[in-house]
């Protein structure tokens, strides 16, 4: 009975088509598809899709940002911290009036503090959060994340009083 039951679920996980980002026909429809296959958990999915986007939006285009968020997101989901921080940091690069630009920067300095998780490992990791935390709390001091920022210096500071 158990058979009868699992073939039919098995051919039909067999015959779902692969996430094709190249067939959607609009920006917002890719966009909307690839949001889609995140929320799914579909990380290699999404990403193929906001990679899609950030190589043939226009530099200006308002999804740009959006796409560079969920790509972070989606590297930051599969442990890829480099690939998070650096989806991240191009927000602040040529987005820094959007509404994400200080989200994306704590973000970013959230991927670069996970690849720091020791203090006795070479401070780089460590040192770039830091530097990304302090140019959140004077680039965006009215923000809801300038608060947390602070909260993150502080225990960074501590690892490093720690370490030395």
């Amino acid at each position: 009975a158990v058979t009868a039951v699992a073939l039919p679920a098995a051919l039909a996980g067999a015959c779902t088509k692969p996430f094709q980002a190249a067939k959607f026909r609009s920006a917002p429809d890719l966009y909307r598809a690839s949001v889609q296959r995140f929320d799914r958990r579909k990380w290699d999915d999404a990403l193929q899709g906001f990679d899609r986007l950030a190589s043939q939006l226009p530099a200006r285009d308002t999804l740009l940002p959006k796409g560079y968020f969920y790509q972070g997101r989606a590297h930051a989901r599969k442990g890829e911290h480099l690939l998070a921080a650096q989806a991240y940091a191009r927000i602040g690069d040529a987005f820094p009036d959007d509404s994400l630009a200080d989200d994306a920067l704590y973000e970013q300095g959230r991927e670069y503090q996970r690849l720091w998780p020791k203090a006795q490992l070479d401070a780089q990791y460590g040192q770039t959060a830091l530097a990304t935390y302090r140019q959140l709390v004077q680039l965006y001091p009215e923000s809801p994340r300038a608060a947390d920022a602070s909260r993150q210096v502080a225990a960074l500071q501590e690892q490093f009083a720690r370490k030395d």
